[in-house]
């Protein structure tokens, strides 16, 4: 968060950060998933993606309603960047198998393996940057633009 935000309070930068985490799980699977759409889109089927849409946004709703009634007040906004994931991860699914109609050959083990890749590998440097931060102060604008430059790697 103050990396993108300069100067806004630690606390803020935290709580951005808390969101963006929870985001950041979703990242791969929402990106799958407008692969497939584009697809869909390409064999013009408008009802698939009608349908994938409904799924993900009714997943999407269902979860961020139950982290409005049941989460306190400070966790409601993660609790529903978390639905929006669960919802990203679960839609991924729904399209592939819209999808699965027009392509036949299409393996859902292929997908699911560069996901294990992509995920290994941003493990990997995540490490390597949070080692880093180890050795680099993070405060000030330095700090703040290490972390731009992390961010955009």
């Amino acid at each position: 968060g103050r990396a993108i935000f300069f100067g806004i309070a630690k606390s803020d930068a935290e709580f951005i950060g808390q969101i963006l985490r929870v985001f950041a799980f979703a990242l791969i699977p929402l990106s799958l998933n407008l692969i497939f759409i584009r697809a869909l889109n390409a064999f013009e089927n408008t009802k698939y993606q009608t349908i994938s849409n409904f799924g993900i946004n009714t997943i999407a709703g269902f979860f961020s309603f139950l982290a409005f009634i049941f989460l306190p007040i400070e966790l409601k906004m993660i609790g529903i960047a978390g639905a929006f994931s669960i919802s990203y991860i679960l839609g991924v699914f729904i399209t592939f198998y819209c999808l699965k109609t027009y392509l036949l050959h299409l393996s859902h083990r292929r997908y699911l393996k560069l996901y294990l890749k992509l995920s290994l590998l941003s493990l990997l440097f995540f490490g390597l940057f949070a080692t880093l931060q180890a050795f680099i102060p993070l405060d000030g604008i330095w700090g703040s633009l290490y972390l731009l430059i992390a961010l955009l790697l």
